[in-house]
């Protein structure tokens, strides 16, 4: 190995990977299991529902996810699942000692940049030379930009991210894709939807040729917490794998801001049906992002829960759920497939004309 690749080495295995621990590394994951050394939780890469699909081992901090993503070392997470080469590659390393606190010369001066860029120009496999240590560890995080700020876990600010994509929706790909979902775009803005061009989406191994349609995640008082993006397309277009995608880390609901001082809620498991409910005038509609991840206590003031689900998917999860909110003295109702007009679901009708709410 070369002199910049033994220093790279170095780096990692003496400086940083010696204070990586599970609480710095998986803070924000929703453990749902933790048996001996493996736990479990959804999974946060691809952002999976199955509370068992994602897996670490406490002792190596290696991670697996069985259900999509396959498993990773530390800079194949900070990278979004993949492991990173040439540019990607450095910056992760900078990410990582940044994380533990290393301000290290070493990525301070342009003379490393330059020999680290011209050696991995020349063996874009150098990752390959580092310890088995080096790839059998992860960390929750995400390449971003430069730019950004250090204030989210994830070393971003989502409100000025979101911000962004908001002031690049109009006259998108993702307005067109809203109007052919029959969503205007003065809806779609007044609810925070934003537009993540080819290359702008923060998590990188997750990007789409034609960008994703923003929606934010927010809790009860209207703080965000993510950010989910649909890749814009058909879905005959749009492979399954990268249809859908949300920023690592907890997740809350679109348009959750409403749960506060509103006693009866629309709950979809997409963001488009709640929107159409919206657009339908239907304002109190929410998107969960999967069933697990409801939370009881932020609807404390819900008195009555409209279930909103594709017409083939009042499974036992969802029936559980609201034999739950029974139990809490909460009413429940789901809408029918005759509200659809027979359509698949909420934005099938919406777009076909056929969506009549009858609650």
């Amino acid at each position: 190995m070369s002199d910049i690749t033994d220093n790279i080495v170095n780096f990692y295995t003496q400086q940083i990977l010696p204070k990586l621990t599970v609480n710095l590394i998986y803070n924000t994951v929703n453990f749902t299991i933790r048996r001996g050394k493996y736990w479990r939780a959804p999974c946060p890469i691809h952002g999976g529902d199955n509370p068992t699909a994602f897996c670490i081992n406490t002792e190596t901090l290696a991670w697996s996810c069985f259900s999509h993503c396959g498993k990773g070392s530390v800079l194949a997470f900070v990278n979004g699942g993949i492991e990173p080469k040439g540019q990607q590659f450095i910056q992760v390393l900078h990410q990582l000692a940044q994380l533990v606190g290393i301000n290290n010369s070493i990525f301070s001066t342009n003379k490393f940049l330059i020999k680290t860029h011209q050696n991995i120009a020349k063996n874009p496999t150098i990752t390959k030379k580092l310890p088995l240590t080096f790839h059998q560890n992860t960390i929750q995080n995400n390449q971003i930009s430069n730019s950004t700020s250090a204030q989210h876990p994830y070393k971003f600010d989502l409100s000025s991210t979101l911000k962004y994509y908001q002031e690049a929706l109009p006259n998108s790909l993702g307005e067109q894709y809203l109007l052919w979902r029959n969503i205007p775009l003065e809806i779609a803005q007044a609810y925070g939807v934003g537009y993540a061009a080819f290359g702008k989406w923060l998590h990188k191994s997750r990007d789409w040729k034609w960008g994703r349609l923003v929606f934010p995640h927010q809790n009860p008082e209207g703080q965000i917490v993510n950010l989910y993006g649909r890749a814009v397309g058909s879905i005959e277009k749009v492979p399954k794998e990268l249809r859908h995608d949300h920023l690592p880390g907890s997740k809350a609901y679109f348009n959750g801001q409403i749960l506060k001082n509103n006693n009866q809620v629309f709950i979809c498991e997409g963001s488009f049906d709640a929107i159409s409910l919206i657009a339908a005038g239907y304002p109190n509609a929410i998107a969960i992002f999967g069933i697990h991840g409801w939370r009881w206590d932020w609807a404390y003031n819900t008195e009555k829960l409209i279930f909103a689900l594709d017409a083939d998917q009042a499974g036992e999860k969802w029936k559980d759920l609201a034999r739950q909110a029974c139990l809490r003295g909460k009413k429940v109702s789901f809408l029918t497939p005759e509200s659809y007009g027979n359509k698949k679901d909420v934005n099938e009708a919406w777009i076909a004309g056929l969506l009549n709410v009858e609650i």
